[in-house]
């Protein structure tokens, strides 16, 4: 928490008290600080060129442009690198850093030179780092990073997004890092970009890795899907409730050109799923020959994928996929805003499942398709603005939900006044984020009416947003756990040194939204982070981690275009450099005790009725004070407490000790368990859960399949109208109706027949039949399900009481043409155009088979000889080793099956008389003439 706002002390370059002015006005209602507004209130100035950082690591060559990319004073370039990530990558409880330089020349020890090819630096963290450490990544150098990672080849521009998370499930962060200039060589497929994960490992020591080496010193390689994707330009990882419980990767690729490839620049957005098994036999996971899981598709020209995200922005449960696409036109009448910029966000978990009979989840943005489409797309203010250029998740607001932070480096600041001064905008997370009743897509226009904070550049020339980050980092006056808005300005002129660049920091917690505006210009930032020299950039790339162990969040910053001047030598114009200032340990949060919970309510042997009110009850303390417990969620366990899958309610205010619960309709369990968890304002939790299991019966609406239910026989294109039923007093609790098909019995029901998504139901409220075109799929273990979806957010569901068939049209054979040879010895049959319809001809591997008398055994010929035409075949030699009179002598009645692969069939019942058979008619048999499956 930070201290009061007309209170707050703060280092001047790092040492002395400075006066800068801020806003103070009420904090009942957001409004915007004016110069009118304010009083006198001491911030905090580092600056670099006065300020020894506690740790740096320095460029190893002239223009490696460590932590960045490109060329100095070049902003409007999209993607630019900020490759800085943090992460416990060598499993010894102490977060180490992550640097990428993906403009490092490489010259191995044999070979040729490799320029571009880039690389990453491993600094693993220690306690403490020795004050002042400089770390130089000169390979000539004593002093070097603990481990050097060099691409493969020239132009790979291995590091230019670097990422850490545990996506092989051993418990360890692995290290991802993305290289979008990398060739595919076995297609071959030029610059289309890859991903290079080295697991994590307590052996992960001091070395240097060459990719080059054979065999590949990666443990995974992941390869975009064509040329000039620039596959790996961002990267992110986190777990987006994929199929398995381990940390997922999203990675952008800008350059890709859509789907067909005529969409210039629109850029894709992969996730990859993590588990045990990503390695798979070869280590290589290649996006050309194998569609990714999940595909986001951009639009020509948006570069989607320069930036990406994770986190659970709507309080769903399961992180969600963010994707920013700086050069996105927004939507507008009469035509397109240009370059607004724009930022997409895909929620996770079962949304991410595919459709079927897809195999794989597509999001396009060039349909209007709502199965098609993100769940909210974020648009910039204006032309130009280039929102999403950075995009980043974090709880900045402290209240336990995660909030979306967009950057618009080019956007004009406050009333336009300020050309490219950027823009930095938080929008809340939660629940309110979900798309609006009746739509599967919500669509916000950055305005400061429709985002929770708007933060300005200080002048013209900023670009602030160029990279935005949220983390918790510990200083004067802010010794909390509440991660803080972390902000790049790289276009920044400090004090006679011209661009170079600022990192601004608002402290996190409600009191960042005491304003709806804060502006740069009137000295409103609580930290600001000043570039050592001219040009230098400060602000590409930023990140907060406790990388010294003393439970302290300290602050990485770094300057890709810092010119390195001997010693040591040699002097370095453009070599980069990363400055890591530590939290001392005057300003560690303080140790917290975390909340304990109690349910009381319900506690086992309740009988709860589904679609009543039902009060949930718990007690709750903290050592720290009852006042520090932040909030509360509720979630229901349906499995007797194996698992807590469905959120009943979350944000729940900290002083609840009650919940009233509309229970679904739909569970029907006997083993329900509810789990209260409660959350402090330091990060702390605790939960507790119903001691026994309790009873949800449903007692509501109920909606009833009546066709098919069974027994029935569809064939493949035919039109059959599927049938249910609901109660006409209750009708008003349905809001539509879902359709699915099961193809193993009810097993599961994987095939959609009417669904758009699982947010806004297929049918309408007043739907009770579907005419369904029955699909081209053999089996005898179909069944359907409708799913009532109802106003209360529950579900009812139905299905078929018993199996039903589905097959192809079988022969369509002559009834009167069924003839013995006069021996009787051959069967033959013939086809005929059917009175309707198109006739089916017998084709090549047809089976005939007939029954014994009781009609539990077929016996098949030796062979059977079939006429090209298909209109006619024969039997030949004995049934099954027995003669054709023995196992149908003259005057029996039998069942005559025939089949055309796979699932063509026709049942008869048929009487022989003497040298023909004659089809029994209804009154004699309950079998007739109809296409059946009978699986021999």
């Amino acid at each position: 928490m930070s201290l009061p706002l007309a209170v707050r002390i703060a280092l001047a370059s790092g040492l002395a008290l400075v006066m800068a002015l801020f806003a103070i006005v009420s904090l009942e209602r957001p409004s915007k600080a004016k110069a009118d507004d304010i009083t006198p209130q001491l911030i905090q100035t580092i600056d670099l060129n006065t300020t020894t950082a506690n740790l740096t690591v320095i460029g190893a060559a002239s223009d490696d442009h460590l932590s960045g990319s490109d060329d100095p004073n070049t902003f409007s370039i999209f993607p630019r690198a900020g490759s800085i990530a943090t992460g416990d990558v060598n499993d010894d409880n102490i977060l180490d850093l992550i640097i990428g330089a993906p403009d490092v020349d490489f010259a191995p020890a044999q070979g040729n030179a490799r320029p571009d090819a880039g690389a990453v630096y491993i600094v693993l963290g220690r306690q403490p780092f020795a004050n002042p450490t400089q770390i130089d990544t000169n390979l000539a150098a004593t002093n070097l990073p603990d481990v050097r990672i060099f691409g493969a080849a020239g132009d790979d521009r291995l590091g230019f997004a670097v990422a850490t998370g545990d996506v092989n499930g051993d418990g360890i962060s692995d290290v991802l890092m993305g290289a979008p200039g990398t060739d595919f060589n076995a297609t071959p497929r030029n610059d289309t970009g890859a991903v290079f994960v080295i697991f994590g490992s307590n052996t992960l020591t001091n070395r240097t890795i060459d990719l080059a080496t054979l065999p590949s010193p990666a443990n995974v390689r992941i390869f975009g899907s064509r040329a000039g994707d620039e596959f790996g330009s961002s990267i992110a990882v986190g777990n987006l409730g994929g199929p398995n419980a381990t940390a997922d990767i999203l990675i952008g690729a800008p350059g890709n050109d859509g789907v067909p490839n005529n969409l210039n620049d629109a850029g894709v957005a992969y996730v990859v799923f993590g588990s045990d098994t990503i390695a798979g036999q070869n280590g290589i996971i290649d996006l050309g020959s194998a569609l990714a899981p999940v595909r986001l598709l951009g639009r020509a020209g948006m570069r989607l994928g320069s930036s990406v995200a994770i986190g659970d922005v709507n309080s769903g449960g399961s992180a969600d996929l963010i994707v920013g696409a700086p050069r996105a036109d927004r939507p507008a009448t009469p035509t397109d805003i240009d370059e607004t910029g724009g930022t997409f966000v895909v929620f996770g978990g079962t949304n991410l499942d595919p459709i079927a009979p897809a195999t794989t989840r597509t999001l396009d943005l060039n349909s209007n398709a709502a199965a098609d489409r993100p769940n909210v797309s974020i648009y910039g203010a204006a032309a130009n603005d280039h929102q999403g250029a950075s995009v980043s998740a974090s709880d900045v607001t402290g209240d336990g939900t995660t909030d979306l932070i967009l950057g618009a480096p080019d956007a004009d600041g406050r009333n336009d006044a300020l050309a490219e001064s950027g823009e930095v905008y938080v929008i809340e997370g939660g629940t309110a984020l979900n798309p609006p009743q009746g739509s599967t897509e919500r669509i916000i226009t950055i305005s400061v009416a429709n985002v929770r904070l708007t933060v300005y550049g200080a002048a013209s020339g900023d670009h602030l947003g160029s990279r935005v980050r949220g983390a918790l980092i510990n200083t004067t006056g802010n010794n909390d756990t509440i991660p803080d808005l972390l902000m790049g300005a790289p276009g920044f002129d400090a004090p006679n040194r011209s661009n170079a660049g600022k990192v601004s920091i608002l402290f996190g917690g409600q009191s960042l939204l005491r304003f709806a505006e804060i502006d740069l210009a009137l000295g409103q930032d609580d930290i600001r982070v000043l570039g050592q020299a001219a040009d230098d950039e400060l602000g590409w790339a930023i990140a907060g981690a406790d990388i010294d162990n003393n439970n302290g969040g300290d602050l990485i910053v770094g300057a890709p275009f810092n010119d390195i001047a001997a010693p040591p030598a040699p002097a370095r114009t453009n070599a980069g450099r990363v400055y890591a200032l530590l939290a001392t340990a005057n300003d560690i949060p303080p140790v917290n005790a975390n909340p304990t919970v109690t349910v009381t309510a319900p506690n086992g042997t309740e009988n709860v009725p589904g679609g009543s009110q039902f009060n949930i009850t718990w007690t709750a303390t903290d050592p720290n004070g009852d006042a520090t417990i932040q909030r509360f969620e509720i979630r229901l366990s349906t499995d007797a407490g194996q698992t807590f899958n469905t959120i009943i309610a979350t944000n729940l205010p900290g002083a609840s000790r009650s919940f009233a619960w509309t229970v679904p309709l739909g569970l029907n369990t006997t083993m329900a368990r509810i789990r209260v968890i409660a959350f402090d304002n330091a990060g702390g939790q605790g939960q507790d859960d119903s001691n026994a299991n309790f009873t949800i019966s449903d007692v509501g609406v109920t909606v009833t399949l009546t066709t098919p239910n069974g027994g029935e026989r569809l064939t493949f294109g035919r039109v059959f109208t599927i049938q249910w039923t609901v109660p006409a007093n209750l009708a008003s609790q349905v809001t539509g109706f879902d359709l699915f098909l099961s193809t193993n019995g009810g097993t599961s029901f994987n095939v959609p027949i009417a669904f758009t998504g699982p947010l806004q139901p297929a049918l309408p409220t007043g739907a009770r039949d579907f005419a369904w075109t029955v699909p081209s799929i053999c089996t005898d273990t179909a069944r359907v399900l409708v799913t009532a979806r109802l106003t209360n957010g529950a579900t009812s569901i139905d299905s078929s009481n018993a199996n039903f068939s589905i097959s192809a049209p079988g022969p369509s054979l002559d009834p009167a043409r069924l003839e013995l040879n006069e021996s009787r010895t051959k069967l033959t049959l013939r086809t005929t155009p059917p009175a309707t319809g198109t006739e089916v001809r017998f084709v090549e591997g047809v089976t005939v088979e007939i029954s014994n008398e009781a009609g539990t055994l077929f016996f098949q010929p030796n062979k059977i000889k079939f006429k090209p035409s298909g209109a006619k075949i024969q039997t030949k030699g004995n049934f099954n080793g027995q003669p054709f009179s023995t196992i149908f002598p003259d005057g029996a009645t039998r069942t005559l099956r025939i089949t055309n692969p796979p699932c063509g069939i026709v049942v008869l019942r048929v009487r022989r008389e003497g040298g023909r058979l004659v089809v029994v008619t209804t009154a004699q048999s309950d079998l007739v003439i109809q296409p059946q499956v009978f699986w021999p």
